[in-house]
């Protein structure tokens, strides 16, 4: 196989719902968007900014990855403290 015919293998095992698409991993066209940019988006954050974006960020992890999760009861109420306890540091964090 060639690097087109391996890649549209690859791809179509992985997606095969949309397989079709394979063409713009190959040519690049799907990572364009990720690999440039105008700006950085972290670029220019104050150290409060970015602890409170990482915090933000961990406790929709929480909330989507184990709270919405079937898991028991007295397991989610600990996940539920934690979430609650990084909301309290997230608002002892002067954002500016």
């Amino acid at each position: 196989l060639d690097t087109k015919g391996l890649a549209e293998l690859v791809y179509s095992t992985y997606h095969k719902d949309n397989f079709g698409h394979y063409e713009n991993v190959v040519n690049g066209e799907f990572l364009s968007l990720l690999v440039e940019g105008e700006r950085n988006p972290e670029e220019g954050l104050s150290n409060d900014k970015r602890a409170d974006w990482i915090l933000y960020e961990a406790q929709m992890r929480f909330k989507t990855e184990l709270l919405d999760k079937d898991i028991p009861e007295p397991l989610k109420e600990d996940y539920r403290e934690i979430v609650k306890n990084i909301d309290k540091i997230r608002k002892e964090i002067v954002v500016e």
